[in-house]
């Protein structure tokens, strides 16, 4: 773009002739980053600028200008006695508005370099074609096609925290990638769908896209609902999805074919979605049966909707004659008016009668010497999406605390008679429970009469279990066929769902032996429950009933870990370790049994929260453990990052499943049974645990740090979740009601990022250098903890967060927590770079430290405005001042790329 010329978006009405002086919005210095990203962040700059200039005028640019001088020269300061602008709040707002869309952008440009340098790369490693021709050279064709077929690959997209953006907002984020797009290609001049004149054209169209972001409100005025969430969610399966995950299996299709001469395997289950949001209830008092069945509605009409489209553009394209195709009504383009048929018959035609008219067309184009039809294109697509979901719809899955069934157990069993007293059961012991609901399986009986009703408690239970039983009637088994009991301590947890799905006629039995339509899966969430797992497998591994029922569901038991409260609980590495060891400790129980074991991995988007490149946490599981099927979560920023281009979902999805493939080929990982190296994590998770909780929970003072130098107080108000931020019935005067995701959302716009690294140093620091570097070479698991903790010391900025400490009216506690935190920073800082034998973090990833360190002086402006405006509320609130509190946190949710 020609900076010194005016034009046509910024002309005057009245004269038509004024030339504008174009600003660009902070003169960025992307130095050190790819040329092609630096191109297209100076000119997002420029375009921003003239935006902003041109909406809101030279007042707002030049305060956003002069706060990022300010933050280069004295963050300290007080932005109200050097920016005068600043004594406003809704001039804060409005640059913080600035900065927010700035980060929006320059995140569009950042994934569009990593499309194009991944389409730069002729044989891209971690790829399926890649991992297929290694693992030739070590097992047969036979092996290979076992592995593939036993893929199983299962992401699972929920919503906390949710996407806080607004569709209207993510369609127009992706035209301006398009655009972006379309200006790189511009000296493309074979293009046939361009004007001859597309260069200015496109600018002008960034323009007008970018502007039309401004004005267009980021969050839902009343808030976010739940069916806002689904709709965002479906949002994804509609744009990328349903796309994407039929291109994973012509990968692999096209990486066998490449070599072995046969048929590909059966790809149809290797990679299919779920989601949970409308489902997951547990703390989130606004998923109601009603939302639950409307959301099945919109998941229904997602996938008929998809399934459609492709059937209507088939039939455009299918213009072969009977003079090649065989017709039996006499139809000129018989394939044609099939193929709209099918479009018609969509809503009515039963899944399994779709298919099997999808399946004679293919025979009949290779019969009529058209495979390419068949095996290229739409076609083939929509066979793969057909099949990828047998039921004819997303599925959903059902998440409840365990607390919420114990009241309609309690019930249940005193109008049964077996109980005295409505409240009888919570005194009960565990084994005692347990006896008792055994008893209850055992008998094929209802429960109750069916007009039977309790208290609204116990209904609210049994409702749920009646709305699956509901959702099967009216949309298939396979719309909801997984319960998650979050918060399972003990198996009476697990066993109080399995007596509720009985009542409400999920379990049926024959020849006196249970059998069930849906998966009971136990969350597994503290440090102490991964412990005590072992002993619930066992439990349920040995007991005829609960067998029975997994008889009916393949043998296959799944349990979820997560990565979020264990974290929250026990710190970094011991959650880590904890988990390790409770997927070979599981693993173990289930091989014992013959019974075929899934983990579902509740893994959030910060390091601290499980998150981390998906793929090395796969190849850094225990021996023993995988068989290539799993399922984990997608949340709320990992969503948007991974799922908003096609491209760059395509690369996320093939690094997992040649991960995936590649571990389920491993026969041992590498270090995993080192006694010497075990021994080793133990004593680092002792010390690094004891290290965590003396600063988050020993201290009784740390709680007043926390509360006072974060926004925690203030994210509850922010509109990116249905759910509320503290769990039912507590306060914010204590940490077990806070959330994992705001614990660690709070944490990160800090920038102290304490989550994701503290207590670590301190276990490290328990063994010989030597042995870690030992264990960092030759253990996946022990180097895949010690990169992602450098990642987020690289994210944390303790000069930013030091304005943080400021905010804590006692000053001497202030420095006391501050202090402590950075000298466990040094030492983690330190005895990583000795591990690993560098000399600045992230040395052997400097495309990642490059672009940390270009956002640095970025993110400190919203920094210091939100620190500032903190002390305003707390001081003399108001509804402009929060507003613009609220709107930093949004824009440093863009700006780290997390809201927890």
């Amino acid at each position: 773009m020609d900076s010194t010329k005016g034009w046509d978006p910024f002309l005057t009405p009245e004269s038509g002739k004024t030339i504008v002086v174009i600003r660009p919005f902070l003169i960025l210095d992307p130095a050190g980053l790819s040329e092609p990203l630096q191109r297209d962040l100076i000119l997002l700059d420029e375009i921003l600028g003239q935006v902003v200039q041109t909406q809101e005028g030279d007042s707002i640019l030049d305060a956003a200008q002069a706060i990022h001088q300010l933050a280069k020269s004295k963050p300290e300061a007080n932005i109200e006695q050097e920016i005068p602008a600043f004594t406003s709040p809704q001039t804060i707002q409005k640059v913080a508005r600035a900065y927010t869309i700035l980060f929006q952008l320059i995140n569009i440009a950042e994934q569009k370099e990593i499309v194009r340098v991944n389409r730069s790369r002729p044989d891209r490693p971690e790829s399926v074609r890649q991992t297929i021709s290694h693992l030739k050279s070590s097992h047969t064709e036979r092996e290979l096609r076992e592995l593939i077929q036993n893929l199983h690959i299962v992401p699972t997209l929920t919503a906390h925290p949710t996407e806080a953006r607004r569709r209207v907002v993510l369609d127009k984020l992706e035209s301006i990638a398009r655009n972006l797009v379309e200006i790189s290609d511009s000296r493309n001049d074979v293009d046939l769908s361009r004007p001859l004149n597309s260069d200015q054209m496109v600018e002008q169209d960034l323009v007008r896209n970018i502007t039309t972001l401004w004005q267009t409100a980021e969050q839902e005025p009343g808030g976010m609902t739940v069916l806002d969430e689904v709709d965002n969610a479906l949002y994804y399966f509609e744009r990328t999805i349903l796309r994407v995950a039929s291109w994973i299996q012509r990968d692999f299709e096209h990486a066998w074919t490449s070599e072995f001469d046969t048929t590909a395997p059966d790809l149809s289950q290797t990679i299919t979605y779920r989601s949970w949001v409308g489902g997951d209830r547990d703390g989130n008092p606004a998923v109601t049966p009603e939302v639950t069945l409307e959301t099945l509605s919109k998941h229904r009409e997602t996938f008929v909707n998809t399934a459609k489209s492709l059937l209507q553009r088939l039939a455009r394209e299918a213009s072969q004659s009977s003079a090649h195709i065989p017709s039996t009504s006499g139809d000129q383009m018989p394939l044609h008016v099939l193929f709209n048929a099918l479009a018609e018959q969509i809503t009515t035609l039963s899944h399994s009668d779709l298919l099997s008219q999808l399946s004679a067309i293919a025979s009949t184009l290779h019969e009529s010497n058209n495979s390419a039809f068949a095996t290229t294109g739409l076609f083939p697509r929509l066979l793969r999406i057909i099949r990828a979901f047998p039921g004819g719809i997303i599925p959903l899955d059902i998440r409840q605390h365990s607390d919420e069934h114990v009241a309609a157990i309690s019930e249940l069993f005193h109008a049964t008679g077996e109980l005295n007293s409505a409240d009888a059961y919570s005194h009960l012991s565990e084994p005692e429970k347990i006896a008792l609901l055994l008893k209850e399986l055992s008998n094929p009986r209802p429960m109750v009469d069916q007009s039977w009703r309790g208290t609204s408690q116990c209904e609210a239970a049994r409702k749920v279990f009646r709305t699956i039983k509901k959702a099967h009637k009216q949309f298939g088994s396979s719309s909801i066929n997984c319960y998650i009991i979050s918060m399972t301590h003990g198996l009476s947890d697990l066993l109080e769902a399995v007596v509720l799905a009985k009542d409400s006629g999920l379990l049926v039995y024959q020849h006196g032996n249970p059998e069930s339509s849906i998966d009971f899966v136990p969350l597994l969430e503290t440090i102490d429950d991964l412990e005590l797992g072992i002993s619930l497998l066992q439990e349920l591994f040995s007991n005829p009933l609960y067998l029975s029922i997994l008889n009916s569901r393949s043998q296959r038991q799944e349990v979820m870990l997560g990565y979020s409260d264990s974290s929250k609980d026990g710190g970094y590495f011991t959650a880590n370790w904890s988990l390790h060891k409770a997927q070979s400790d599981l693993s173990q129980i289930a091989k014992d049994h013959s019974i075929k074991l899934r983990f579902f991995h509740g893994r959030g988007g910060t390091v601290g929260r499980g998150g981390g490149r998906a793929n090395k946490a796969i190849l850094s599981q225990p021996s023993g453990s995988f068989s290539g099927d799993i399922r984990f979560t997608e949340q709320g920023e990992v969503i948007s990052f991974r799922y908003s281009l096609r491209p760059i979902a395509h690369r996320h999805l093939e690094q997992i499943a040649s991960a995936c493939l590649a571990g389920a080929a491993r026969k041992t990982q590498s270090g995993a049974t080192n006694p010497e190296f075990r021994q080793a994590a133990e004593t680092i998770s002792q010390a690094s645990k004891t290290s965590y909780r003396d600063l988050i929970y020993n201290d009784p003072q740390f709680l007043e740090f926390y509360l006072a130098a974060s926004p925690i107080e203030f994210i509850s108000k922010l509109s990116i979740a249905s759910r509320p931020v503290m769990r039912p019935g507590k306060k914010l005067d204590s940490l077990d009601g806070l959330r994992a995701i705001p614990w660690n959302f709070a944490w990160v716009q800090s920038r102290y990022v304490v989550p994701g690294w503290y207590g670590l140093g301190t276990g490290l620091a328990t063994i010989p250098i030597d042995q870690l570097q030992t264990m960092f070479r030759e253990w996946p698991f022990f180097a895949t903890v010690i990169e992602n903790a450098e990642l987020e010391l690289t994210r944390a900025h303790l000069e930013t967060a030091k304005l943080y400490s400021t905010l804590v009216p006692n000053q001497i506690l202030a420095e006391k927590f501050h202090s402590r935190i950075t000298a466990e920073f040094n030492l983690t800082k330190s005895l990583i770079l000795q591990i690993k034998q560098t000399k600045e973090l992230m040395a052997n990833s400097k495309v990642v430290r490059q672009t940390v360190e270009f956002r640095n002086p970025i993110t400190l402006p919203l920094n210091i405005m939100q620190t500032h405006l903190i002390q305003k509320m707390r001081s003399n609130p108001s509804a402009e001042t929060e507003q613009a509190l609220l709107q930093t946190i949004a824009g440093l949710a863009a700006g780290m790329q997390s809201t927890g």
